[in-house]
């Protein structure tokens, strides 16, 4: 979600450009990690694990994958508050009982698709925390994915 984080502008429209995420792994009683993201070379956004201890959490260490989409939340351009006699509940463009809760002109954006030239995936030289796969010493799943196969 760097589009929340930053201002896109037309060159974002018209040209490719460079996005990275970095992700370090918390020691194993959960202390330290990050995450940062990158446009263009330039850290947008970023978290420290030190950052989590209020709530609770910290950076994830299972394994995980990649996702890369157009989704679009709700709360990110929407009309806020709801406009009044508007049903903030309806996003369907076409709906004429959902036209009151989105901004003027933002249906005329879809269909919308996007383009990855590429993906890149690195993965640090010696360092323990680095590990691949699904099931990993730290974080066993085995026994859960034998026991879910379809």
């Amino acid at each position: 979600a760097l589009s929340s984080n930053m201002h896109i502008t037309e060159s974002h429209y018209e040209h490719q450009h460079l996005y990275r995420v970095e992700w370090e792994p918390p020691n194993k009683d959960g202390s330290g990690g990050y995450i940062k993201w990158f446009s263009d070379g330039e850290l947008v956004y970023g978290i420290h694990g030190s950052s989590l201890k209020i709530t609770g959490t910290e950076i994830p260490s299972e394994p995980m994958y990649l996702l890369m989409n157009t989704a679009i939340a709700s709360s990110w351009g929407f009309p806020m508050p709801c406009p009044e006699g508007c049903d903030c509940e309806c996003f369907e463009c076409g709906n004429p009982d959902c036209d009151c809760g989105f901004p003027d002109g933002f249906c005329e954006n879809f269909p919308s698709f996007y383009e990855i030239d590429y993906v890149r995936v690195y993965q640090a030289v010696n360092e323990t925390k680095h590990v691949l796969g699904c099931s990993t010493p730290d974080r066993p799943t085995d026994l859960f994915i034998k026991a879910h196969k379809k």
